[in-house]
Order: structure tokens, then C-alpha cells, then sequence
């Protein structure tokens, strides 16, 4: 980074206020979209379920019923992201105290994991098809130089994208051990001198890693380590397999993005760089 003319390598830490800041909304379908942060995830997502419609209503609706009438947060919706992820995570091993009218489920499965995680999915995706550029992650992206690094807390691709605009090679720029071998996709800008050396660690995973799984066996998909790594240039579509993750660049099915966000809070403090190699 450039600072009063002398260039000084610097780190930078992202949380998800820097995607929310980095362009003011998208629309879908007319709808005014805006980066979800932890304290207003349901918010943003139940106006893009309505604008996005298909099946992004009923996942919406789904996830609100289950916690207004099975868990202890007395009826209080919309709550934050992060409590709603470790909630249900937590209620899948246990259904004889999270359960719900009907047939008893299994324990370790919770097909609102799956909705909650396919609406994620979806709304940070039609976020990058549909956002309009620059954003200020090209203007920050504009002032490194090599050996900047950025650590961020955010798994969208908004800043990844900026990066590789302007030259960055992702297949060194994420410290992944395995490097090239995990990378498929192709480079259609050329590489900058400039950005040599410029890593981007996503501690919290990011939503161009994969990695082999299915929604009956999460715990394992969230403990695993990225075995592929998309790094098209071509914006990353929401989910269209009823069992696994897919997108439309080129990943095949049985793969699914890896998101070691989704872990419990303890876990989540304990997580470094080396985590993801």
C-alpha cells in the first residue's frame, strides 16, 4: 500500500461491514438489495425471496416458522445470523428436545440447515451477479502493492472479484496448501506485477471453496478442508441440485461451498489461516 508516496506492506482486516459499505445495493428483480450484515441477515433475505421468488419464499417461511414456534427465543424474529446458524446446528443432534409436530426426525439432520444455507447462498450470489462497478473494493484494490495482505471475516467473492479485475493471481493469492492443484477455472485478465505476493485470507471460508458433502452429513462438509477452488471469472449462481450444491461454472455435482463460518461460536475463535490448507 502507498502511504504520503512510500510503499509499505500492510495488513488489513475486513469484517462484513466492509461488504455492506463497498457499493450501496443491487436489484433483483427491481428490488433494492443490500449486503446483509449479522444483526439484519432475515431482513435482506426475506426481501430477496420475494423478489427472487422459485423457491426462496418457502425456505424463507420455513426458517421463521421453525423458530418462532420450536426454539427458546421466545417468538423474537428476526434474530441475528449467527444465532440462527448455531441454533439450528446444535438442534440437529438433538430432536427429542427440538422437535416439532409429526414424525420424529433422525438426529443429525435439519432440512432447515439446508434451506438456511441455500438462502445464503443465493442472496450472496445474486449480490455479485447483479452489482454494478466499481465498487470501493476495486479503489482499495487500486492502492496495494506486493506483500499487502488482507485477512477479512467475509465469504462473499465482492473482494475477490476486485482483485482478480485488476490482475491478482488466485491461484497463489489465497495460501491454500495444494495451490494450483485446487484451482479450476481460467485467468482472463492478465497477472500484476503490482498485486505480487497479495494474499487474501478468508478465515471464515469463502464461496468459491468446495468441497465433497451433503446436507444429511454437514457436520463432515464443515470439517472438511477445501478440495476445489473455482476461480472463473464467471459469477458464481445459486443452487440448483436438491442434494448438492451446484453452480453454472463449471463445478460438477457432489461438490458444495465450504463455509467454515458455519461452526459453532468456540470454534469459530479458534480458527487461523492454516485452517483452510
Amino acid at each position: 500500500m502507498i502511504w504520503n508516496g512510500v510503499s509499505r506492506k500492510t495488513v488489513f482486516t475486513l469484517g462484513a461491514g466492509a461488504t455492506r459499505g463497498a457499493f450501496s445495493h443491487v436489484r433483483v428483480h427491481g428490488k433494492k438489495i443490500c449486503a446483509p450484515l449479522n444483526s439484519d441477515f432475515f431482513k435482506v433475505v426475506k426481501a430477496f425471496a420475494k423478489a427472487e421468488g422459485g423457491n426462496y419464499p418457502h425456505r424463507y417461511e420455513r426458517v421463521r416458522e421453525v423458530f418462532q414456534k420450536e426454539f427458546p427465543t421466545r417468538g423474537k424474529w428476526p434474530i441475528g445470523m449467527e444465532d440462527a446458524f448455531s441454533l439450528l446446528f446444535v438442534s440437529k443432534d438433538f430432536p427429542e428436545i427440538y422437535a416439532r409436530r409429526g414424525p420424529r426426525r433422525k438426529a443429525g439432520s435439519r432440512k432447515e440447515i439446508e434451506h438456511f444455507l441455500r438462502l445464503t447462498y443465493g442472496v450472496l450470489g445474486a449480490i455479485e451477479r447483479e452489482v454494478t462497478l466499481p465498487t470501493l473494493y476495486d479503489r482499495l484494490v487500486s492502492g496495494l502493492t506486493q506483500g499487502d495482505v488482507i485477512l477479512t471475516l467475509n465469504y462473499d467473492t465482492l473482494l475477490d472479484s476486485a482483485l482478480a479485475r485488476a490482475g491478482w493471481d488466485r491461484t497463489k493469492g489465497y495460501g491454500l496448501i495444494g495451490g494450483t492443484q485446487k484451482m479450476k477455472g481460467k485467468h482472463r485478465t492478465a497477472l500484476s506485477p503490482r498485486l505480487a505476493g497479495v494474499k487474501l485470507l478468508k478465515l471464515h471460508g469463502s464461496l468459491n471453496w468446495y468441497v465433497r458433502g451433503s446436507f444429511e452429513k454437514i457436520a463432515n462438509v464443515f470439517n472438511a478442508k477445501p478440495t476445489r477452488v473455482d476461480v472463473s471469472d464467471k459469477p458464481r449462481r445459486g443452487v440448483q441440485s436438491a442434494r448438492f450444491w451446484r453452480n453454472r461454472s463449471g463445478i460438477r455435482p457432489g461438490h458444495q461451498p465450504a463455509h467454515p463460518f458455519f461452526r459453532l461460536p468456540s470454534e469459530v475463535l479458534a480458527l487461523d489461516a492454516c485452517q483452510f490448507g
